[in-house]
């Protein structure tokens, strides 16, 4: 038998561990000193957007928010264009 008509075989350790990896364990819990935070995605009910918000579950507090509270307050306007807050001329 000729090498071009051999059959080498191949295992998954030739290419690495192809398989995925399971935790056995929970995660850490996040350090004191670092917020535990979730995304929340609410739809604006003046204005119909979406808002995405990073809170701290601990605390409540709105870390981030996309868009933020002055563009939608922008968006209530009657007057209102999008690419109005933007002056792209040179």
């Amino acid at each position: 038998m000729s090498k071009l008509n051999t059959v080498v075989p191949v295992t998954d350790a030739s290419y690495g561990s192809l398989a995925p990896q399971v935790r056995e364990t929970a995660p850490p819990p996040p350090a004191a000193d670092q917020p535990d935070v979730r995304l929340i995605i609410e739809e604006d009910d003046r204005t119909g957007a979406f808002v995405y918000k990073t809170m701290d579950r601990r605390t409540g507090e709105v870390i981030q928010q996309f868009p933020r509270e002055e563009i939608l307050r922008l968006k209530e306007q009657e007057t209102y264009q999008a690419g109005a807050v933007i002056d792209a001329r040179a």
